[in-house]
C-alpha cells in the first residue's frame, strides 16, 4: 500500500561551531540554517526531472515567500529584522515515498502543497525534492521566524500529528492511498466503549471484516480512511456497502441524490447543477459528480473559495476525461444561481480541518438566504446531504424549491432497496 512518511525535527546552531567561528558571524550562521538549506538544495540530488508534458525541464526546488536560489539570505534577513538569529533557526521536515509510488514532479508538487497548507501563511519554506535514490523524497526547510510578525515557530505533539494528517489528506487527494494513523493510547480507570473495539486493539480492517462477516449478511461500513471499503470488499464473504470513506466517496448518498433529482426533474440528463461549499473534502460531492458525469448534457458549476475547490484528480479523471462541461468560480452565490437548475449545498466540515482559524475563516463563505434566491429559477431544486450548520438559512426551509428533508426521506427508501437487492429479496 502506498505510504508517505513524514518526519520533522529542529535545526539548531552547533555550540562548537559558534565558538570556533565567533569572529565571523556569517560563517556561524552556516552551521545551522544555511547548512540545512545547502543539503536540501544539493544540485546533485535535485537535478532536473525528465521533461514534463510541455517538453520543459522541471527544477525540483521551490521557495515559498523566499527565492529558491537565495533562501538562506531571505530567511536570515527575516531573522535579523526581528532580532531572532539564535536557538532553533529552522525546522527540517521530510516527506518520503516508496519506490514507484510517485513521479518526481508529483512528489515535488505534494511537498509544495504540504508546505503551503501547514506553514505558507506565515513562514518561509524551501521545498527541495531529492531524486538520487529509488524512494523519492522532499526536504522542507521552514524558517523558525515568521516574516509577518517575527514570532517563533513552536511545534507541539498535536501540531506534528496535524502535519502528518495534512500530508495524508494531500496524498489522498492526489489519488494515493495512506495508512491509518496510530491509535492514541489513553489511560483510563475503566475501559470505555471505544477501547472494546477491535480497531483500538490494533486489528486490521481485513481481519475485522472477516470476523464481522461471520455474524452478518451485509456489512455497511463507514471509515475515516479513503479506500478502506475497497480493502474490505477484497476479503469479505458478504456484501460491503460503502457508507463513506474519508473524503473520497459516499455511494449510498449519491443514490439518494440521484433519486431526488430524477423525482424533481423527471430525468438525470439535460440540466445545470451548481455544487457549492466544501468541494475539496466533501465526499458526497465527489461521488455525485462521478455519477452525473455518466449522463448526457449535464453541466457543472463548481462554487467554492480557492482553498476548498474540487480536487484536481476529480476534474481530470472524471470531468475532463469524460469531456464534461464545467466551470469553477469563487463568485458570490447570488451571481451564479440564476443559471442553475439544481443547487447542491454542502457544509464546511470542521472535522476535515487541522487549523481552527482556517475553519472559522471559511465556514461562512457561502450561505443560502431567501434574498439570494430572488433571481433563481422558479423550478430550482435545492439539495443538501445534511447535516447543515448555517450554510442554508432556516428561512429557506419553507421555500417549495427546498427539498433536502424529502431528500433525507428518500435516503431511507434507497437504502431499503439496496439491502433487498443485495439479499436477493423480491417485493411485489
Amino acid at each position: 500500500m502506498p505510504l508517505a512518511t513524514t518526519k520533522i525535527w529542529p535545526v539548531r546552531d552547533s555550540l562548537h561551531r559558534v565558538v570556533d567561528y565567533a569572529a565571523n558571524p556569517d560563517k556561524t550562521e552556516y552551521s545551522g540554517l544555511a547548512q540545512a538549506l545547502h543539503y536540501a538544495g544539493n544540485d546533485a540530488k535535485t537535478r532536473p526531472a525528465p521533461p514534463d508534458m510541455d517538453g520543459e525541464q522541471v527544477l525540483l526546488v521551490s521557495g515559498i515567500h523566499c527565492r529558491a536560489g537565495q533562501a538562506w539570505a531571505d530567511m536570515r534577513a527575516v531573522q535579523r529584522r526581528f532580532g531572532k538569529t539564535g536557538g532553533t533557526v529552522a525546522l527540517h521536515a521530510y516527506q518520503s515515498f516508496r519506490p514507484g509510488e510517485v513521479t518526481p514532479r508529483q512528489c515535488h508538487d505534494i511537498g509544495v502543497e504540504l508546505a503551503r497548507r501547514v506553514w505558507g501563511g506565515r513562514f518561509q519554506v524551501l521545498v527541495a525534492t531529492h531524486i538520487d535514490t529509488d524512494h523519492l523524497h522532499s526536504h522542507l526547510i521552514v524558517n523558525s521566524v515568521s516574516f509577518q510578525d517575527g514570532k517563533k515557530l513552536h511545534q507541539s505533539a498535536a501540531d506534528l500529528q496535524a502535519h502528518r494528517l495534512a500530508s495524508d489528506e494531500i496524498c489522498a487527494a492526489h489519488g494515493l492511498e495512506v495508512l491509518p494513523p496510530p491509535q492514541k493510547q489513553v489511560k483510563q480507570k475503566r475501559m470505555g466503549t471505544r477501547e472494546y473495539r477491535s480497531a483500538a486493539k490494533g486489528e486490521s480492517v481485513a481481519d475485522t471484516i472477516r470476523v464481522v462477516g461471520c455474524y452478518a449478511d451485509i456489512i455497511a461500513m463507514r471509515h475515516p480512511k479513503e479506500g478502506a471499503p475497497l480493502v474490505a470488499s477484497g476479503v469479505s464473504t458478504v456484501p460491503i456497502i460503502n457508507a463513506g470513506d474519508g473524503g473520497h466517496n459516499h455511494p449510498t448518498q449519491t443514490l439518494t441524490d440521484l433519486m431526488t433529482i430524477r423525482r424533481e426533474k423527471g430525468s438525470l440528463s439535460g440540466f445545470t447543477i451548481g455544487l457549492c461549499g466544501d468541494l475539496k473534502f466533501g465526499r458526497t460531492v465527489h461521488s455525485l459528480i462521478s455519477a452525473l458525469a455518466r449522463y448526457d448534457n449535464v453541466r457543472f458549476v463548481l462554487i467554492s473559495p480557492e482553498e476548498l475547490k474540487l480536487p484536481s484528480y476529480v476534474k481530470n479523471d472524471v470531468l475532463r476525461a469524460g469531456n464534461r462541461e464545467f466551470k469553477q468560480t469563487a463568485a458570490d452565490l447570488a451571481d451564479v444561481i440564476p443559471q442553475l437548475d439544481v443547487l447542491y449545498m454542502t457544509r464546511v466540515q470542521r472535522e476535515r480541518f487541522f487549523n481552527e482559524e482556517d475553519y472559522i475563516r471559511l465556514r461562512d463563505s457561502y450561505i443560502l438566504t431567501p434574498s439570494k434566491l430572488a433571481n433563481a429559477k422558479s423550478d430550482l431544486t435545492i439539495l443538501h446531504p445534511l447535516p447543515r450548520v448555517n450554510e442554508i438559512s432556516v428561512d429557506v426551509d419553507d421555500d417549495p424549491r427546498a427539498v433536502y428533508f424529502q431528500q433525507a426521506q428518500f435516503g431511507v427508501y434507497v437504502r431499503m432497496a439496496l439491502i433487498l437487492t443485495l439479499l436477493d429479496i423480491h417485493v411485489d
